[in-house]
């Protein structure tokens, strides 16, 4: 690596799949997420031989993992990457650094844990663990096979590439999930001369296959990209990991990992809560628990570094809006529009207020304003309680079923104000907004989750 002095830095305008990120990757790569740093999407920041691939969010740059750089250097590495990005007015993190050193001058939250396996030692994992060996011969009782393949069979054009290509854009169309950017951009074929494929096939049909993409510091494998067809019998998943893990411990790899459960572990009270207030739109717990049932060797920290002294929660955002691609708002309205589950959540968030907002007008005597009697207030408020429990448990399990029961209180609900406010009138004074929203809100919420029915309906 050239000196300090001779080092330069400087923001490259091209795709990070340019030679010298190439090459500083495969030399220094350690993080689990080094090598998606060259997928499309992100920008490199060249500083000698070591290099940084970043997103840049317009407010800061968020870069994919540590500097690919000396272990020893990194820290120094870092600090310029922040000088250069402030000379630019932008803030700048390091999103899923594994190292556990911390860096001098730097502050880190940990964002949960990523599990780790020793390849050659899979055969005693499985060996002592029957759930694992009962998937696999359910995935072989049904026909399923596995196979390694080369870059080269799945070349652009080719009848394998193409049904890869058929089974991921369904995946796609599958997710309720808007889909996101940054670490999680779905590109399984690009440099392919340096993955590892492997093809689960039913009847010589594929349904589903792994990519993985090289650790090069560490020596070992990320195994990134699992994709499942609906049709996929259970234990597929499985299998491939276990095709996966045999066939690097044949080539005597000593480390492989399925990367960040995020909010896993020892994670700080208030990323937790965040994550179950949010668990309706992004399933934490259910990735973690997948991850864990694979039976990992350990669990290894992974990190969040920004410079010391500046507000965590700020970098956190950052971090989330390189995934987003974007606005948070505008990302948000994307995934209520997918998700039948986030409506319903949406909804349920507010109405708790709301129904407490009801029960203290019926005590305090303010009843009135919505043109109740006091009685006749509570058990409104009571109803709506109900009501955000049940919408609560939809946004975790949109079922059809469940979606349906909702919209049909919702819609009793919406009636029987319509009534009520045409009998009583809008009334004036605090009573105008309180019967506004006391008729609009289930309107629309009935609206809305009689949409969400039909969309949780749609054939998966």
């Amino acid at each position: 690596m050239a000196s300090a002095g001779a080092c330069y830095a400087a923001t490259v305008d091209v795709e990070p799949t340019a030679d010298a990120l190439y090459r500083a990757v495969r030399a220094y790569g350690r993080d689990a997420v080094a090598f998606q740093g060259l997928e499309p999407g992100l920008a490199a920041w060249l500083d000698g031989d070591a290099a940084v691939a970043y997103a840049d969010t317009g407010g800061a740059w968020i870069a994919a993992g540590g500097p690919c750089a000396p272990l020893a250097q990194r820290p120094e590495v870092a600090a310029r990457f922040v000088a250069a990005a402030r000379a630019a007015g932008r803030r700048a993190s390091w999103f899923a650094v594994d190292e556990p050193t911390p860096w001098p001058g730097f502050a880190r939250l940990r964002l949960g844990q990523q599990p780790v396996w020793d390849p050659r030692a899979w055969p005693a994992t499985l060996a002592a663990h029957r759930g694992l060996r009962e998937q696999l011969r359910r995935a072989r009782a049904k026909g399923v096979r596995v196979r390694r393949v080369d870059a080269a069979d799945v070349a652009d054009g080719t009848a394998l590439r193409a049904a890869l290509e058929q089974l991921t854009a369904a995946w796609l169309a599958a997710r309720h999930m808007e889909p996101m950017g940054f670490l999680v951009t779905l590109v399984p074929f690009a440099r392919a001369a340096d993955h590892r494929y492997y093809v689960a096939e039913r009847g010589g049909r594929v349904v589903a296959f792994l990519a993985a993409v090289p650790v090069p510091a560490r020596g070992g494998w990320f195994l990134e990209d699992l994709i499942r067809g609906g049709d996929a019998p259970n234990g597929t998943a499985e299998s491939l990991f276990d095709a996966a893990l045999r066939d690097l411990a044949a080539d005597d790899v000593g480390y492989a990992t399925t990367g960040l459960a995020p909010l896993a572990g020892d994670v700080p009270g208030w990323m937790r809560a965040l994550g179950r207030v949010g668990g309706a739109l992004y399933d934490f717990d259910g990735l973690h628990r997948f991850k864990r049932r694979l039976h990992p060797a350990g669990w290894e920290p992974v990190w969040l570094c920004y410079p010391e002294g500046e507000p965590a929660i700020v970098h956190v955002l950052d971090g989330l809006r390189a995934f987003a691609g974007g606005g948070l708002v505008a990302f948000g309205a994307r995934t209520v529009a997918r998700h039948p589950g986030a409506l319903a959540w949406v909804l349920a968030v507010p109405l708790m207020p709301w129904a407490l907002a009801l029960a203290v007008a019926a005590i305090t005597g303010h009843a009135g304003w919505f043109g109740y009697r006091p009685a006749t207030l509570g058990a409104w408020a009571g109803y709506d309680v109900a009501l955000a429990v049940g919408l609560w448990r939809a946004s975790r399990r949109p079922t059809p079923r469940l979606l349906g029961l909702l919209a049909g209180a919702a819609t009793v609900d919406a009636a029987l104000s319509l009534v009520h406010v045409a009998r009583v009138g809008l009334g004036a004074g605090p009573a105008l907004p309180a019967r506004l929203a006391a008729t609009l809100a289930p309107l629309v919420g009935a609206l809305g989750l009689w949409w969400a029915r039909r969309r949780a309906r749609a054939p998966r």
